[in-house]
């Protein structure tokens, strides 16, 4: 096979990339190859990985003129093909703002800018409710933004005399795994080995009622004190309710002791005092007395559900701040149901009881099983590395509890 080294190389390199978007990939010494971007994600092994990006979600600019905005802005849909600016300002002077954008929160947005400086000083970008900015530079300028509300405004502003032009998009991310559409920010098509364990700073759509698509990671009271791994203490977050349409309506706090309705009525909560992000979970105990069962949901459309004449365990995250939940019948009715409302790794782990008190930071509750500590010979008690003070075993050589002191293994003569 030929080589080329020097000139000879890089005219080879240019003669094999032909098109825009080759890449070429070296297969030995001064040997390359012209390969697609799908051919490079093949080699790279990534080829099931499809991120894809959603419609431009600007839909245009306008000159935002208080206290005042740019001398001179025109745009083109997304894009600004003039701003300019004569004098110095303060800070936020000079800006030009998007019509309102709705984004969802959790979600993965891309924010890219190309810009063309044509004189003077280059602008700043401003997610204005979301409260991230990024100093532009003359060229490509990529952002990623997780939103934190449904609202956004974009921002530029200049401080100093500039003249600049600019292609914009905010696109929404969303990526799949052997999946071309994806529904979700990451849509996974195929199963899921979380043997190790699956961790998260929200996990919004890992937890639900077990639609298709979602993880239900627990959907019972009984599937979750079987395992501590989603635990929820604390307080009840919900403290009362408020009638806004059942015939008679009683509540004892968090308890609605009587909801009769003789066509259709809903009732919100009071106003909750929660995270967008983290997950919750809601446990409530209907009694049906008559009639039809009613739908719990949140305002924010994080979850809807109608309830069973049972206990109803739900996880969910808030996705806006404001959120609200909300009970409701479309027909003729008579229930109660005790109602809780609690974030998930607050407080103690619980097992055997979905109310960890509060002062422990693990409550074990049973009336027909007893704890089992860890069971070993003197030997592999002993055999234990660096063990520290308060470790507890139980010795099957001695038939006797040990626990670590200071002194070392200490068994407890009077069990």
């Amino acid at each position: 096979m030929k080589h080329f080294t020097g000139l000879a190389a890089i005219k080879k390199i240019f003669s094999l990339a032909t098109a825009a978007g080759d890449f070429l990939v070296a297969s030995g010494p001064g040997v390359f190859v012209k390969k697609t971007l799908a051919d490079v994600r093949e080699l790279l092994g990534i080829d099931n990985i499809i991120p894809v990006l959603s419609e431009n979600l600007i839909t245009g600019w306008t000159n935002f003129d208080t206290p005042v905005g740019y001398d001179t802005l025109a745009s083109s849909g997304a894009d600004i093909t003039s701003a300019e600016v004569s004098s110095e300002g303060e800070d936020q002077w000079k800006a030009c703002l998007t019509n309102n954008l709705t984004l969802v929160v959790g979600e993965v947005y891309k924010i890219t800018v190309n810009l063309s400086l044509i004189s003077g000083e280059a602008p700043e970008l401003v997610d204005y409710h979301n409260f991230a900015s990024g100093k532009l530079i003359a060229g490509k300028n990529v952002f990623y933004l997780s939103p934190n509300y449904t609202i956004d405004t974009l921002m530029f502003f200049n401080t100093m005399p500039s003249n600049w032009s600019a292609t914009v998009s905010l696109q929404q991310i969303r990526t799949g795994i052997n999946n071309t559409t994806p529904a979700y920010s990451l849509d996974l098509l195929g199963k899921l080995n979380a043997s190790k364990g699956l961790f998260s700073g929200g996990l919004p759509s890992l937890v639900g009622g077990g639609e298709v698509g979602k993880i239900p990671v627990r959907d019972s009271v009984t599937g979750l004190i079987d395992s501590p791994i989603f635990v929820a203490a604390g307080p009840n977050l919900i403290t009362g309710w408020s009638n806004e349409g059942y015939d008679t309506f009683e509540s004892s706090g968090a308890n609605i002791t009587s909801a009769i309705c003789l066509v259709s009525a809903d009732t919100p909560s009071n106003s909750l005092s929660t995270i967008v992000g983290k997950i919750y979970q809601l446990i409530v105990d209907l009694t049906l007395e008559s009639g039809e069962n009613p739908i719990i949901q949140s305002t924010d459309g994080a979850f809807s559900q109608t309830l069973v004449n049972d206990i109803n365990t739900i996880y969910f995250a808030f996705t806006d701040i404001s959120s609200r939940l909300m009970i409701t019948n479309s027909n003729p009715s008579n229930w109660s149901a005790k109602i809780s409302l609690r974030q998930v790794g607050v407080g103690g782990v619980g097992i055997g009881t979905t109310e960890p008190d509060e002062n422990a930071i693990l409550d074990l509750t049973s009336t027909t099983k007893a704890f089992l500590p860890p069971r070993m010979t003197t030997v592999q008690k002993n055999a234990i590395v660096n063990p520290m003070e308060g470790m507890e075993v139980y010795d099957i050589t001695l038939h006797k509890k040990c626990v670590y002191g200071a002194a070392g293994w200490e068994t407890i003569t009077s069990v």
